[in-house]
């Protein structure tokens, strides 16, 4: 029996390099509900609507020292579905000095179950030095940060007019196992993303650092 797809993975892989020649790869992962399910499923159409509607702001915020290389979109609902990857080479677009790849801007995601389950953030790197003020963003990198809030808030349409908004699944809720994600049929626990916040101040993403050099 054909699986329906409700929702989707879509993992955005890059490296970003330093001067002095290390490299650091960086993946965000992003889930999404598609609102209505009459239309064909093509992981390849979904891609190609992710990338103009959503990767393209989130370079506009990165450092050049970033390069995009590749989406990957799987069905959550299919866990038999083998992962569609598509390479691509988008750069960040701020060609100045950036911190170091750990220093990342927050983006939290809110839904409408409280707790752990319900809370996600999504978290961007490598950051120019000039778009902060000692541990705080400045106004030209709020005003790019709220123009990927707006892209992940309108979420996307593919070809073949299939509308994508961002949702938070769940594996654990009050600390017990809940859905199924292995093995079909799949039972998915999602939940609407409901608001963005953007935290002012740069936190710290420890396992972005690149290993030490002797």
């Amino acid at each position: 029996m054909a699986v329906t797809t409700n929702y989707v993975e879509i993992i955005s892989s890059g490296t970003s390099s330093s001067v002095g020649g290390s490299t650091k790869n960086i993946d965000n992962i992003y889930r999404f509900r598609r609102t209505t399910n009459g239309n064909p499923y093509n992981p390849v159409h979904v891609e190609a609507a992710f990338q103009t509607a959503i990767m393209i702001p989130v370079t506009n915020l990165l450092s050049a020292g970033y390069t995009q290389s590749g989406n990957s979109v799987r069905s959550i609902d299919d866990a038999n579905e083998v992962p569609t990857m598509v390479p691509r080479a988008l750069p960040g677009q701020i060609a100045l000095p950036r911190e170091p790849d750990y220093v990342c801007i927050r983006i939290r995601m809110r839904t409408a179950l409280k707790g752990k389950s319900g809370r996600g953030a999504k978290s961007y790197s490598p950051i120019a030095v000039a778009h902060l003020l000692g541990d705080t963003i400045t106004g030209p990198c709020a005003v790019l940060c709220t123009a990927v809030i707006a892209a992940l808030t309108a979420g996307f349409t593919d070809a073949d007019g299939n509308l994508w908004i961002p949702v938070i699944v769940s594996k654990v809720q009050n600390k017990l196992p809940v859905g199924r994600y292995d093995a079909n049929p799949t039972a998915i626990i999602a939940n609407d993303v409901t608001g963005f916040v953007l935290n002012k101040s740069v936190g710290t993403m420890y396992r972005r650092k690149i290993r030490t050099v002797t």
